[in-house]
């Protein structure tokens, strides 16, 4: 279960990426809104729309964990990461 915060700070920042549909995020949006669309037919605008919206954020949070385990715990020289 997501804390009630965080969840409403995410989907906050999937807004901001419906105002800025040029940004990164905003792209990402737009493609999984067209490919949940074309997968669901029968699904009406507002359904495909929150489904990109939660997908969006979700894949936002993942890659700000990816980048903040960067930062906190930086690979050791000569050792692999498992992110490369």
């Amino acid at each position: 279960n997501w804390f009630g915060m965080a969840r409403q700070a995410f989907f906050l920042l999937v807004e901001q990426a419906l105002k800025r549909p040029e940004s990164q995020w905003g792209m990402y949006l737009r493609r999984m809104k067209e490919a949940y669309a074309t997968r669901h037919p029968d699904k009406t605008k507002m359904q495909v729309h929150r489904a990109a919206m939660w997908r969006t954020a979700t894949r936002f949070n993942r890659w700000l964990y990816r980048e903040w385990r960067k930062l906190e715990f930086p690979a050791k020289p000569g050792v692999k990461s498992k992110a490369a």
